[in-house]
């Protein structure tokens, strides 16, 4: 009697030696089976690492059961050709503006994650059997970004059938068109063959090349996300586990370091901090001369004025060389290893898990743009990141344009709890993911493989790629160009998104932000205590209201504070999926 059931083959009894009794059930590959029909606790474990060890032979040269496993059908019911599966990384660039993040959600939100597994779909690199979720072929990304936030260049990694049946790559609709036709035209009926012409024998369709798959993905994706190569990889790849570190880049405009405007909420706190300390007032900067003693505006129009007024003079400054400097030395404290539980979210103090390490934070650039706008240009490289950690920009730009020491940044490593408000998205770039262990090892691996008498094609097939950008360097700049830097600058001229948030942090009335002082340290006012309900607290919220309750109305105050409740309370794996 067999068993359908699916493990390692189906299960027949084996009679006893006098053909009577059911005897002992056992399956296909030789394992007895406990009571309830259900195998056995040791043989379950034993056929795992026996699937374990028959996926690592690929590397090893030996047949590899799990790629022969790992074939999906092609065609309608009942073909029996099927297609390869392989674990590949696929290199990516997308603007992120109108998508909640990169990572897939299950509420149906547009990510980036989601666009690309709906187009691999739609082109066969997976089948509709593994269609309706990604984890069906362990789609994983290398670094995950908050809605918004852009990428240069990232990588995600799946099991994909690496030739799918593109029925002519000369039809197959271009970039960005997802309407294209692959039919061939129809035999007009006077052209209609009348003799029955001999049987052709079949002809095997060439091997789909690797830029026909990409161009053919492509054209199932919106313009603003581009797909440039996938990789073949090791079967055990994980991209977010095999990067080693990740490349960040924060764009803003220069006068973002301005001090606050006086007669701002935040002037008055730094004054009168400064009075406390016995210390003189700061002058006041050449560019607010005109504003002290300024009365406060009768109306939204007249404050609105104001407002535009102040801009267009903050557009036409130019950074200083003193306070350039004093910005690379706030960036400087947050190089190496630290714990910034003060600049994510759901991390405690004592979580070890908030331990990060910054490699390197700098300025990269400083230059005029076709907007007449200096924008400077920070990286952050660091080992890995976790949620809202672009906290850390948000912190040294208030740091640097209120004069407060620096000794400041070493304080937010301690255990007191502060808010720290996030910087707006606009600004957040993915550079780059880097593999050099992974690559290291892929190098090492194939010059041994040079060494074996085996054949070419051998080699073909056991070679593996090593996971690098530069070869789309080109293609890569003219996107980050024309996608990205423009769509930014086009987006902070229409909307001010930088100028809001600055105002926001000026107006803001509490003594959250009290760690702002002439002393660079963390004063009691400033302390969080858990449970403890605060007066006038900075939250993502409270901003909102404040806002709305000025010149902001409540629609455009959202595309610039976001709301943190919906990562409170996650833990453990889940909110591990949510950093990068």
């Amino acid at each position: 009697m067999k068993d359908s059931g699916s493990g390692l083959g189906t299960v027949e009894q084996q009679p006893t030696p006098n053909g009577k009794g059911k005897g002992k059930d056992i399956d296909r590959g030789g394992n007895k089976k406990g009571k309830g029909g259900k195998g056995g606790g040791r043989n379950a474990v034993e056929r795992k690492r026996v699937r374990n060890r028959m996926d690592d032979s690929t590397e090893q040269g030996r047949p590899d059961r799990a790629e022969e496993e790992g074939k999906e059908k092609e065609g309608g019911e009942g073909s029996n050709k099927r297609l390869a599966k392989r674990k590949v990384a696929m290199l990516v660039s997308f603007c992120g503006t109108g998508c909640s993040g990169m990572q897939f959600q299950h509420t149906g939100e547009r990510t980036i994650e989601g666009l690309l597994f709906e187009a691999f779909v739609k082109a066969g690199a997976i089948s509709k059997d593994n269609s309706d979720h990604p984890a069906k072929v362990d789609l994983q990304r290398a670094a995950r970004t908050d809605a918004g936030v852009h990428a240069a260049g990232n990588v995600v990694s799946f099991k994909m059938i690496m030739e799918p049946p593109i029925p002519n790559p000369d039809l197959a609709p271009s970039d960005g068109n997802t309407t294209g036709s692959n039919e061939l035209p129809p035999t007009p009926m006077d052209e209609s063959p009348t003799d029955i012409q001999p049987a052709q024998p079949e002809l095997q369709p060439p091997p789909t090349a690797p830029e026909q798959v990409v161009a053919y993905i492509n054209s199932f994706l919106p313009p603003q996300i581009r797909v440039w190569s996938f990789l073949r990889t090791r079967n055990t790849f994980n991209c977010r586990k095999e990067c080693d570190s990740r490349r960040y880049e924060y764009l803003f405009p220069s006068w973002m370091l301005l001090p606050p405007k006086p007669g701002s909420s935040l002037a008055k706190q730094l004054e009168e901090a400064r009075k406390e300390a016995g210390l003189p007032s700061n002058p006041v900067h050449p560019i607010w001369e005109g504003s002290v003693g300024e009365p406060a505006p009768a109306s939204d129009e007249e404050r609105q004025r104001i407002a535009a007024a102040d801009l267009q003079r903050k557009r036409l400054w130019r950074i200083d060389e003193a306070t350039l400097n004093r910005f690379r030395s706030v960036l400087k404290e947050f190089e190496g290893t630290h714990c910034f539980h003060n600049y994510t979210v759901g991390r405690e103090f004592s979580d070890r898990a908030a331990q990060r390490f910054m490699m390197e934070v700098s300025v990269r650039s400083v230059n005029v743009l076709e907007d007449g706008v200096q924008w400077v240009s920070v990286l952050f490289h660091g080992q890995s990141f976790m949620l809202h950690q672009r906290k850390m920009i948000s912190m040294a730009l208030m740091v640097c344009r209120t004069e407060t020491p620096v000794s400041l940044i070493p304080e937010t490593y301690g255990p007191r709890r502060i808010t720290v408000p996030m910087a707006p998205a606009l600004g957040l770039l993915l550079e780059q993911p880097l593999f050099g262990s992974y690559n290291d090892r892929v190098r090492s691996e194939n010059a041994a493989l040079e060494k074996q008498k085996v054949s070419d094609e051998e080699k073909a097939n056991r070679r593996r790629d090593e996971i690098d950008f530069s070869k789309h360097q080109k293609d890569i700049g003219e996107f980050k160009l024309k996608l990205i830097y423009e769509r930014m600058r086009e987006e902070e001229a229409k909307s001010n998104v930088f100028n809001r948030w600055i105002q926001l942090i000026d107006y803001y009335q509490g003594e959250d932000l009290a760690y702002l002082n002439a002393k660079g340290t963390i004063v009691q006012a400033a302390i969080i205590k858990k449970g403890e309900r605060r007066q006038n607290a900075l939250s993502q919220r409270k901003l909102k209201e404040d806002a709305t309750g000025s010149s902001f109305n409540e629609g455009d105050v959202d595309e610039i504070i976001e709301d943190e409740d919906e990562t409170n309370g996650m833990k453990g794996k889940d909110l591990e999926e949510m950093e990068g």
